[in-house]
């Protein structure tokens, strides 16, 4: 039903049942009833029409925008601005699960534009980091075969999940992981480093990373320096944090693109 805080111009909103709770929903549906095309819109930009459906309250978002978007032409040159209103988006990423989805498409890609899907390194930053971790040394997360790449890049992540009180990023850690600290043994993947098989590994920290992920990257680099009787390549960048170590990327500061390039051509 509209309201003076949500006109619902395009009567998308409905309930959806689901046991014995009721949910408000905005139906794209709608807009197909209404004449729009929705099949030619990417998955991606039928997400955000849906967000602002569900967030038009005819000034933010208004009826105006909502049309704009479901009529997206991709050859035109961008001419507004879209409100974005995005709900965090929880996922189970100890599972690996993710990574699996995405390497997966990317072997596809790499077979079908002729190049060697054997060839593909992973490269991960803070969370996407410990994605890839987990994925590489969860063997059970794996095909048969085994993790079918060639090797990784793992920049500032978490591998040993047990953080301090008074860590300023336990908030986020625990949307992460949870609260019950009883799983965070198994949730952790150097927990798991011995039991995998190895893979040429670049672990890279910065000089002002966020607290405990410098020394999270130097106990992964212990742990397969155990395993392995060899360590793999380490590097800390100096004068860069958590995010500035991945923002030079494509400026004058090409020393850590230089290294990852070196490390992929040698394969260690």
């Amino acid at each position: 039903m509209p309201t003076q805080s949500h006109p619902d111009s395009f009567k998308s909103q409905s309930t959806l049942r689901s046991g014995s709770a009721n949910y408000r929903i905005f139906r794209l549906q709608a807009l197909a009833d209404a004449g729009t095309n929705l099949t030619r819109l990417p998955f991606s930009l039928r997400i955000l029409l849906e967000n602002l459906l569900r967030h038009e309250d005819g000034r933010t978002v208004t009826a105006d925008d909502i049309k704009f978007l479901a009529n997206w032409d991709a050859k035109a040159e961008p001419s507004r601005e879209i409100a974005y209103m995005p709900a965090r988006v929880l996922m189970q990423d100890f599972t690996g699960v993710p990574a699996i989805v995405d390497l997966a498409a990317m072997r596809d890609a790499m077979r079908t534009l002729g190049g060697d899907p054997e060839r593909i390194y992973l490269i991960g930053h803070s969370a996407g980091a410990t994605h890839i971790a987990t994925y590489l040394y969860h063997s059970d997360l794996q095909e048969p075969n085994g993790a079918g790449i060639a090797g990784v890049v793992l920049m500032s992540g978490r591998y040993y999940f047990a953080p301090k009180p008074d860590d300023p990023n336990l908030t986020n850690f625990q949307a992460y992981f949870g609260t019950d600290q009883t799983r965070y043994p198994a949730q952790s993947p150097i927990n798991y480093v011995k039991a995998a098989k190895p893979m040429p590994t670049f672990i890279v920290i910065s000089e002002y990373d966020n607290p405990d992920l410098d020394t999270q990257g130097a106990l992964l680099f212990g742990a397969l320096c155990e395993r392995d009787r060899a360590c793999p390549r380490f590097t800390r960048m100096e004068l860069h944090n958590h995010l500035s170590m991945v923002c030079q990327f494509n400026t004058a500061d090409d020393a850590l693109g230089r290294q990852i390039l070196e490390f992929i051509r040698r394969g260690r």
